[in-house]
């Protein structure tokens, strides 16, 4: 019974998380959901209702706040994010933060986000408050761009809504294999539109902001 109820309650968790970060696809509010149903069964099976209740209130305080936090251009609020972040996704942060330390990458706090560059390349990838980007992103001037920070700042707190476990498990199963049944990059979107469902708004983030003449319209499809 406690299992059901932990499957119900994580699956109440998620959806409010998505509407929180206006979640723009019904196939991607479909994994938020998920995920955070499969971290609190997972928390439920290993430890009993008291890890449940501390995920689920972790949850919770993470989909009201680090919107709002990540939003604020200062220091002061995004570190107060990633802190949330972190204590929702330790394991996930803490192997961001050995790559760091491994590489004696700087660490920059941007977006409610730790950035720390990850040699040569264009790729980022968002662990836990987290997010390793290469060099390639870069702009001319050394910055990190807006479209990407307000990109991997969106997976954070996706992870941080979820809970690290049922966030990469809903990732690298369900989001992955939707993606490759599509034909798109397993972590990304083909030209359709079409890929992994938890890549959808944070890439209408990035064209919008990329693009600010191109309106953002919401998907009501699988």
């Amino acid at each position: 019974m406690l299992i059901l109820f932990a499957v119900l309650l994580g699956a109440v968790l998620g959806a409010f998380g998505a509407s929180r970060n206006r979640v723009r696809f019904r196939d991607e509010r479909v994994l938020w959901m998920l995920g955070a149903a499969a971290t609190a069964t997972l928390f439920t099976w290993l430890a009993g209702s008291g890890a449940l209740t501390l995920w689920a209130l972790g949850s919770l305080v993470c989909a009201v706040l680090t919107p709002l936090l990540d939003a604020r251009a200062t220091r002061g609020a995004w570190r107060a994010s990633a802190l949330l972040k972190t204590v929702q996704c330790p394991l996930s942060t803490l192997a961001g933060f050995l790559v760091a330390l491994f590489r004696r990458s700087a660490v920059r706090p941007l977006g409610g986000v730790w950035f720390a560059e990850a040699g040569e390349g264009r790729w980022a990838v968002a662990l836990g408050a987290f997010v390793l980007a290469q060099r390639g992103i870069l702009e001319a001037t050394g910055r990190w761009p807006e479209p990407i920070v307000r990109h991997e700042s969106y997976h954070t707190r996706n992870a941080a809504c979820l809970g690290e476990s049922g966030f990469y498990l809903a990732y690298l199963t369900l989001g992955a294999s939707r993606a490759v049944l599509s034909g798109a990059p397993w972590n990304g979107l083909g030209r359709d539109g079409r890929g992994n469902p938890f890549e959808r708004t944070a890439y209408a983030i990035e064209r919008e902001l990329r693009e600010p003449r191109v309106a953002a319209r919401g998907d009501t499809s699988a």
